[in-house]
């Protein structure tokens, strides 16, 4: 029996996309820019595109399940899908009508979990293989940052096979990222991270981080804050041997290696545990054991990222203490260095000395977003994402060419809307009749009867007191959303 009000096919996903973005209340708090709200009918969450979007992202991974299609002996779609929980399913029925999967409770395959990077630039894996019977797939959203996560048991491991790649195509940086919840307190050595270079990232005492090469520490950076669920993210930059530890989306060290570290070519990529498989029944020794604790949505882009990218990367955005911060965030800045404090006013265009946090709250989903941003802070997302901007109504977009985070989507052989044409400056065309929008902006044009001020005043003026009715072609919306050119 159903609860009242559920849907009977409850896999419909509705989104009003950015249709009604010229009201405040409509307007997504996610700090990422792609970003649709969507609802089952059931449940409704805030869904953010830009990692799929990136042509050079390598493994998002958000620990579920991947899912394929069964086909008929024709090659055609039957819309059943196969979804890789590690749980053994049967075909009954006809393929045609009305199959259906029927469970076998005593057996176990391979979890597959899905890498949602659609890169083309790059062979990606295909998805990351969890050992028949050594995991699971939560049957419900919990234990990840948000969602689902996957539990690390110590003595289990996500393998994602990476296929060989083509030499002009290693990249000049990369981004690593993974949410670890660790519970363990003993002082060995764990492995979080094993690269198919064979070089680690290991905890120690589930908050102490290590560099290690043929298994011996090379280097090891005290997280600042460990208590829960933390981010650990890694900058990979000259050729492997300049890598910046970041907890929570702000740098904390940096490390000159003597050799390359965490090397990413042909092999295998390992979260937690390994050396032997357990599945066969092979001892494990305790050099091997894997980190243990919940984890959630790792990451690797074939790139460097910003430093507000890089704390929307652990759900957080940016934001600059004034006189009035609370002393908490005061106190949250002061366990970053100066060198991270100093980066992030260089891209902010902020005067030297600007104290900065990564404004976050992994204690509740939607703890921390762009609209709840404290008293005594001020975020610097823009400053340092669209400097460019902002947009104006009554002059030309702003030329947007050179900016390296729009580039992360934009590329030469992009499709449709994300070729670098839609970044160019057009000196002849104003903005309201520009045909190109950003992600979160409205359609330019809207129709029917408007109601006596429909759009309240924002940063713009707002639509008119009085009511209108609307011509054929429609009204412009950009100069009462907008604040008007200088």
């Amino acid at each position: 029996p159903y609860p009242a009000g559920y849907p009977d096919n409850p896999n419909i996903l509705d989104s009003l996309e950015h249709l009604f973005n010229y009201h405040r209340p409509a307007q997504t708090v996610t700090p990422r820019d792609v970003v649709w709200r969507m609802s089952t009918g059931v449940a409704t969450d805030e869904i953010a595109f830009d990692d799929l979007l990136d042509p050079n992202a390598f493994i998002i991974s958000n620990m579920w399940a991947s899912t394929t299609q069964f086909y008929n002996e024709d090659g055609e779609s039957t819309g059943v899908p196969r979804n890789w929980n590690g749980q053994v399913r049967e075909m009954r029925g006809n393929l045609t009508v009305l199959p259906g999967m029927h469970l076998i409770p005593d057996k176990f395959e391979d979890i597959r979990l899905q890498n949602g990077a659609t890169t083309l630039n790059r062979p990606v894996p295909a998805y990351g293989r969890v050992a028949a019977g050594t995991g699971r797939i939560e049957p419900i959203a919990l234990g990840g940052i948000k969602g689902r996560g996957f539990w690390l048991s110590g003595q289990n491991a996500i393998v994602y096979e990476i296929p060989a790649q083509p030499d002009e195509a290693e990249p000049d940086a990369w981004y690593v990222g993974i949410f670890i919840d660790a519970r363990f307190s003993d002082q060995a050595p764990r492995a979080l991270l094993t690269f198919p270079d064979g070089t680690q990232v290991r905890m120690v005492g589930g908050q102490t981080v290590q560099y290690a090469r043929n298994g011996n520490n090379v280097h090891q950076v005290d997280l600042p804050d460990a208590k829960g669920y933390r981010h650990i993210g890694l900058h990979v930059r000259s050729s492997h041997r300049d890598i910046t530890l970041l907890a929570n989306g702000m740098a904390i060290d940096t490390y000159a290696a003597n050799k390359p570290l965490f090397q990413i070519h042909a092999g295998e990529l390992v979260v937690g545990r390994t050396g032997p498989d357990p599945s066969v029944n092979d001892p494990i020794q305790p050099e091997h054991v894997g980190a243990r604790g919940w984890i959630d949505n790792f990451h690797v882009l074939a790139h460097d990222v910003g430093p507000e990218v890089a704390c929307n990367q652990a759900n957080g955005t940016l934001a600059r203490l004034g006189s009035g911060a609370a002393a908490k965030w005061k106190a949250l800045a002061d366990l970053y260095p100066d060198t991270s404090h100093a980066a992030i006013a260089t891209a902010a265009g902020d005067p030297a000395g600007s104290r900065y946090v990564c404004f976050h709250d992994y204690s509740r989903d939607y703890g921390a977003h762009l609209q709840n941003i404290p008293a005594g802070l001020t975020s610097v997302r823009d400053a340092i994402q669209f400097p460019e901007g902002p947009l104006r109504a009554g002059a030309p977009r702003p030329d947007s060419s050179g900016n390296r985070f729009c580039q992360s989507c934009h590329y030469s052989q992009g499709k449709g809307g994300l070729t670098l044409d839609a970044l160019a400056f057009n000196p002849d065309v104003n903005l309201e009749d520009d045909r190109r929008r950003q992600p979160l902006q409205p359609p330019r044009r809207v129709f029917g009867n408007i109601p006596a001020d429909w759009i309240p005043s924002g940063d713009g003026p707002g639509s008119p007191a009085e009511a209108l009715q609307a011509p054929p072609d429609g009204i412009v919306i950009d100069p009462w959303v907008l604040p008007a050119a200088d």
